[in-house]
């Protein structure tokens, strides 16, 4: 009788529950790897656009404000050098000034690497050192003011000087013309002389020549005493014509007494009244050199003003850019947070349909059962069946 073959029934590699459970362990491992790849991934790009909000964004809008705040103060020196009282007050302000100043240019270089188009670059610049310049400028004007003070304090002083001797030298000597002129008196003491030789033209002339030089002496004095005191320059040519008008009278009278005794000794007096007056260090002179200066650092502070709004105008662009860059990146950062939250979200369904899908299709059907079985079947042979 032929034997039959036994058949194999050796099951096959992957109907192994062995296998398949390998299989579903694999998977499980990679989708835990692909939700760690993904949780990995969105946290890098979440970093870099924290990164762009913390690195880029926040500073450009921090150099921005210091520009801007530094542009102010900037501006407000006009009316702080104007203000000091001399000139040591002067140079301490100065040395604050040039530190503001150095760190105005360093934030305004910050400024220059956010990337502005070009147009607004250039003329950021170009405002930045128009108002440095001009911060220079009045520094230079404010020192100039004071040593043209210094001058028109010296120049008063000696004009009340003069003034004074020129009142005593012509009032003596007028006394005296006048007694001689009408009295024929030179010298009190002496006996008169004669008519003839005191009352006559010449000696009214003399007498009227004094009297002129007196006066224009005194209108002399008042015009140098207003032009002292006044702030605007057509009063002050006004007073420097009536001025020169004196002079030419004071010039005319010197000229008739020219062979008179009295000449050598009021001529380099009244010589020393009129450069007090017009000379090139004189008092018109320096004092409209006073006004000029005032009038040009009240200019340069209104063109500062202009200039330092320009300059925050074109700060409120770099502000808006940075802020525009600050949104972006917070969006897009956001974004990445919501992509990365749903992604999440699938993989844990997945896994835990999948999770559920094994044990009621595969682990509860051939697993379990199979166990329960041979456990039973354990049991039986256990009592001897």
């Amino acid at each position: 009788m032929t034997s039959q073959a036994t058949p194999d029934v050796t099951p096959r590699r992957w109907t192994r529950i062995s296998f398949r459970l390998g299989a579903l362990l694999l998977g499980a491992v990679f989708l835990t790897l692909v939700a760690t790849f993904v949780s990995n991934f969105y946290f890098q790009s979440i970093q870099r656009f924290q990164k762009v909000v913390n690195d880029e964004a926040v500073p450009n809008m921090e150099s921005a404000f210091n520009v801007s705040l530094e542009g102010g103060q900037i501006v407000n020196a006009v009316p702080s050098l104007t203000a000091v009282s001399d000139i040591e007050a002067l140079e301490t302000l100065k040395s604050q000034i040039d530190e503001e100043q150095d760190t105005f240019r360093n934030h305004l270089r910050e400024v220059g690497r956010i990337g502005l188009n070009e147009e607004s670059q250039d003329e950021l610049n170009s405002n930045a050192e128009a108002l440095l310049a001009n911060i220079d400028t009045v520094e230079n004007l404010v020192e100039e003011r004071f040593t043209f003070d210094e001058k028109l304090v010296e120049l008063s002083d000696e004009f009340g000087i003069i003034e004074e001797k020129i009142r005593q030298d012509l009032a003596t000597e007028i006394d005296q013309q006048t007694l001689y002129f009408s009295m024929g008196y030179s010298e009190l003491g002496q006996a008169p002389v004669a008519r003839s030789e005191h009352f006559n033209q010449a000696q009214f002339n003399r007498y009227r020549y004094l009297i002129e030089l007196r006066r224009n002496a005194n209108i002399s004095g008042q015009l140098l005493s207003q032009a002292l005191n006044v702030n605007d320059t057509p009063n002050l040519e006004t007073l420097k014509d009536q001025f020169e008008s004196s002079e030419f009278s004071i010039k005319r009278a010197l000229k008739y007494l020219e062979d008179d005794e009295i000449y050598e000794k009021v001529e380099p007096v009244f010589g020393t009244l009129l450069d007090v007056g017009l000379s090139e260090e004189g008092i018109f002179p320096v004092k409209s050199r006073l006004i000029q200066i005032e009038v040009q650092i009240e200019n340069l502070f209104t063109s500062n003003r202009e200039l330092g709004e320009s300059v925050v105008s074109t700060i409120e662009e770099v502000v808006t850019k940075a802020k525009a860059d600050a949104d972006s990146a917070t969006q897009s950062s956001a974004e990445v947070v919501t992509q990365g939250q749903v992604i999440l979200v699938v993989l844990v369904v997945i896994t835990a349909v999948g999770a559920l899908l094994i044990a009621v299709t595969y682990i509860n059907p051939k697993i379990l059962k199979r166990l329960d079985l041979l456990s039973r079947h354990m049991r039986v042979m256990a009592k001897g069946d």
